[in-house]
């Protein structure tokens, strides 16, 4: 015979109930957001703004006018090399973020991409002169153009420290907030308060099986809304955020959202089964 629970025990089971929900609420936002900035910092978008400046940089260190000359800025903006710069800074950018950092400073070895961009400059300007004169004068000075790169190797991290700072004091509480969420320590706290509810949810209830099913039930809940609701109200709020401060709307990605949900509604589900086969067997 199946007991029934009290209205205070009721009422303490709610209570548990709304603070689990809470609490997968957090670990889906802690365990995921590292990944969700990742995604976001490495979208064509960041990554064209960066690149952008770095062909700027690069333009202006060596003294090219490339109005008259279209193929050498093909060279710069299309050449391998300025990914590879710009994906070094992305992952500089997210390493001293993770480590909590509010105070950026960044000097990040790009000498030899520079080198091999610069090599392929001088080459596309050779190719532009159809010259055999011209060409001779440019080969004769290519070393001391060659000898630039360390210049705009400084010049990029200078740039990248300054305006990273820039954003970095702006958002100085969100950098803390974040760095909290994804901290060891914090992961470790929900989940040692999930097996602190689950020990008080058995002392109410006195079962395993209907806490089981009460949490699997939560489990399920969250997972729902993280596949749903939640994607489509981080994601516009996240638009607005970054059209009014960094002046272009960016994309979350949907991917984590479901692989979260996807994990709370299987959990979710096994406890549920789980719940009932104990309860039928009590």
């Amino acid at each position: 015979m199946k007991k029934h629970l009290s209205i205070r025990r009721k009422i303490i089971l709610i209570l548990l109930n709304f603070i689990m929900i809470i609490n997968l609420l957090m670990m889906g936002i802690s365990f995921q957001l590292k990944n969700m900035v990742i995604d976001t910092l490495c979208t064509p978008t960041v990554s064209e703004a960066i690149s952008n400046k770095i062909v700027d940089i690069v333009k202006e260190n060596l003294g090219i006018n490339t109005d008259k000359f279209q193929n050498i800025e093909t060279a710069i903006t299309e050449n391998d090399y300025i990914e590879h710069i710009t994906s070094k800074y992305v992952e500089a950018i997210i390493e001293q973020l993770n480590n909590g950092n509010t105070e950026f400073t960044f000097n990040v070895e790009i000498s030899a991409e520079i080198t091999d961009l610069i090599e392929a400059i001088v080459n596309s300007f050779k190719d532009s002169t159809n010259s055999s004169l011209l060409n001779k004068v440019i080969d004769s000075f290519s070393e001391q153009i060659l000898n630039q790169a360390k210049n705009v190797e400084n010049t990029i991290n200078e740039y990248i420290t300054e305006n990273v700072n820039k954003y970095a004091n702006q958002y100085d509480t969100y950098i803390k907030i974040y760095s909290i969420l994804i901290s060891t320590w914090f992961k470790g706290l929900l989940i040692a308060f999930i097996i602190v509810l689950f020990i008080l949810c058995i002392i109410d209830t006195k079962s395993i099986g209907t806490t089981l099913l009460s949490f699997g039930s939560c489990s399920l809940f969250v997972g729902l809304l993280y596949i749903s609701i939640l994607f489509n109200w981080a994601s516009n709020i996240f638009k607005a955020m970054s059209q009014q401060y960094v002046g272009t709307a960016l994309d979350l990605s949907y991917t984590y959202f479901m692989k979260t949900g996807i994990i709370m509604i299987t959990a979710g589900i096994l406890g549920i089964i789980a719940g009932m086969i104990i309860r039928k067997k009590s």
